[in-house]
């Protein structure tokens, strides 16, 4: 049986069409972001579709103090980890506004980093899996 995939920013449009790529192939598909309820519909195409299960899930790339917790409670545990979510203000935007700077970096590269060590560790105790980085910043 496929491997369980999680994908973190599974409400963006790629995150979407990667929910179809791997539910197409027969994989448990945990989906995540920061509303899961936007996911509803997703979730119940894709059970449909492919007759695979799926999860939703809540995950906040800024609250990192929450990543290992949220990691852990996954049920089942993700075999292949998907991370392609992000922020990008408009650069005018970023450039005028430090804040908004910031918060790109957290985002974008601290929250990536955070959630992607608990996978990695995770992983790597069972000693197989994949981890998937997709960004355009």
């Amino acid at each position: 049986m496929p491997e369980p995939v999680l994908i973190l920013g599974a409400h963006s449009a790629i995150g979407r069409a990667l929910a179809h790529v791997f539910g197409r192939a027969g994989h448990e598909l945990l989906l995540a972001a920061r509303r899961p309820e936007r996911l509803a519909d997703d979730k119940s195409d894709l059970e449909l579709r492919y007759q695979v299960p799926v999860s939703t899930w809540a995950f906040d790339a800024l609250a990192v103090d929450n990543h290992a917790d949220f990691y852990a409670g996954l049920s089942p545990q993700p075999g292949i980890v998907i991370c392609v979510f992000g922020l990008m203000h408009a650069q005018e935007e970023a450039e005028a506004d430090w804040q908004k700077a910031t918060e790109m970096l957290a985002v974008n590269f601290t929250g990536a980093a955070s959630i992607l060590h608990h996978a990695a560790a995770a992983l790597a105790a069972r000693k197989a899996g994949s981890i998937i980085g997709i960004s355009s910043v």
